[in-house]
């Protein structure tokens, strides 16, 4: 069975590939996110001392007064939140498009199987549950395969 899926699978390695990506791009983005609002707090607001290479990192670009610093960190925040966002929305198309991709073949995968049962299987099955198996099953296995349910 699961040498059956993996060869499903093949013909999207690529897109595959791209969400594996775009899922740590994702998690990199959501713990940078704290980190901005902390760097915001703690050093534009309440003034506490910024370790030293940050400091001095700061200070190359020529920021140094408190406005400059939660004008920087502002923006730092702003940034990280877009880059989530295009990540989440890039993620989502690439997800969707590789699900319909996946579905169509399957769905042409089972429906030349079930083309070349022998006349007595589809006397024997309802129509009704032949299209329902044609339906479904290619679906759940899509379920299964990108949203893990």
């Amino acid at each position: 069975m699961f040498r059956w899926v993996l060869q499903h699978l093949r013909p999207h390695r690529f897109e595959l590939a791209v969400l594996s990506v775009l899922s740590l791009a994702e998690v990199i983005f959501r713990a940078a996110n704290p980190w901005a609002l902390k760097s915001l707090v703690d050093y534009a607001v309440i003034g506490a001392p910024m370790p030293d290479d940050v400091a001095a990192l700061l200070s190359r670009f020529g920021i140094t007064s408190r406005g400059g610093l939660l004008l920087t960190f502002v923006v730092a925040s702003a940034a990280i939140q877009l880059a989530h966002h295009f990540v989440l929305m890039h993620h989502g198309r690439v997800q969707a498009r590789a699900a319909q991709q996946l579905v169509l073949r399957l769905r042409q995968h089972l429906f030349t199987h079930v083309q070349s049962l022998a006349l007595a299987h589809h006397t024997r099955m309802p129509t009704g549950a032949t299209v329902y198996h044609l339906e479904s099953d290619a679906a759940c296995l899509e379920h299964l395969i990108f949203r893990g349910l």
